[in-house]
């Protein structure tokens, strides 16, 4: 049976970005979701962090997210391609 995650429609952009890193997909997606439609470019800041300071998972997620919002920059793109994470560099 699939552990129970908290409730994502009521979830922070603190909380949603920590589910960007979730180690089953479907979570980090609908995480990804929530982040672009209902916080919009409000959870930018908290995201853009995790490009630094996340996980692999939490960094490809957030290069989505942040394309989505037309807030990627070249510069992050730049590092991402430049990423010791496959993952990452992928995506």
């Amino acid at each position: 049976q699939a552990p129970r995650i908290a409730d994502l429609t009521k979830s922070s952009a603190e909380e949603l970005a920590a589910h960007l890193g979730h180690a089953h997909l479907p979570v980090r997606v609908q995480a990804t979701q929530q982040l672009v439609h209902r916080l919009g470019t409000a959870c930018q800041p908290v995201v853009q962090r995790l490009l630094v300071e996340g996980t692999a998972k939490q960094r490809a997620h957030a290069l989505w997210v942040l394309e989505r919002l037309g807030g990627l920059t070249d510069e992050q793109i730049t590092a991402a391609a430049r990423d010791p994470e496959r993952l990452v560099r992928v995506h």
